[in-house]
């Protein structure tokens, strides 16, 4: 296996999705200006078996990164269902928690993976399909960036979250206010819903869809 190009490959689907999805059809209208800004940073992890104590080099380092606001790490490698990602992604919460003490972890985190069906009957249940990403993907949001979205709900950093916003407010209990008075993440949840419903669900899946197939055609090249 070609490391060198899966991690390209990786990159390149995720950029996908992030493009053609998420600031495609609106679900974070300051995502664009926070990648464009340099606020992103990406990680392709490969292992298969990945156990939490394996990610603390790379949660340090982007942590340790001032420039960086939004972490993702891409497991293309990993063959966890949705169910059991979320699991881990618990696990890795709590493993990397207990290093600080209680509340002061930099960083949030949340779980995105490809296999999740649309359900349009609520704005939360609608989240999953949402984060449809190419691969199982954490991501990470510097939690001074969230308190700081408690008087400033309009931060563009913050927003850049998006998707992510609904799970990690829920985690940190760091929602932030909006204009409304209502929690951040459920304006943020209730505004995708109405855009979902007003294009569709089937144009939003036939691209998910189609970025999936990319996935799979360009990573079979890479294993043959």
């Amino acid at each position: 296996m070609d490391q060198q190009l899966l991690r390209a490959e990786a990159r390149r689907v995720y950029h996908r999705y992030v493009t053609e999805v998420v600031e495609a059809f609106g679900l974070c209208p300051w995502a664009r200006r926070a990648r464009m800004a340099g606020k992103v940073r990406l990680e392709v992890m490969l292992q298969i078996h990945p156990a939490p104590r394996d990610l603390v080099p790379c949660l340090d380092s982007i942590a340790a990164d001032s420039n960086t606001d939004i972490g993702v790490l891409l497991f293309p490698r990993v063959g966890l269902d949705r169910h059991q990602f979320r699991r881990f992604v618990g696990r890795l919460r709590e493993y990397d928690a207990d290093r600080y003490p209680p509340g002061r972890a930099p960083l949030l985190m949340a779980d995105f993976h490809p296999h999740a069906e649309p359900d349009m009957n609520s704005p939360e249940r609608l989240v999953s399909f949402i984060r449809r990403t190419p691969d199982p993907t954490v991501q990470l949001l510097r939690s001074s960036v969230v308190h700081a979205a408690r008087n400033h709900p309009d931060h563009g950093t913050v927003a850049h979250s998006g998707a992510i916003l609904a799970s990690l407010a829920r985690v940190s209990g760091c929602a932030g206010r909006a204009a409304d008075h209502k929690p951040l993440h459920q304006q943020v949840a209730e505004e995708n819903h109405a855009t979902i419903a007003r294009f569709g669900v089937d144009q939003l899946r036939a691209i998910l869809d189609d970025i999936r197939r990319d996935r799979d055609r360009s990573y079979a090249t890479v294993d043959s």
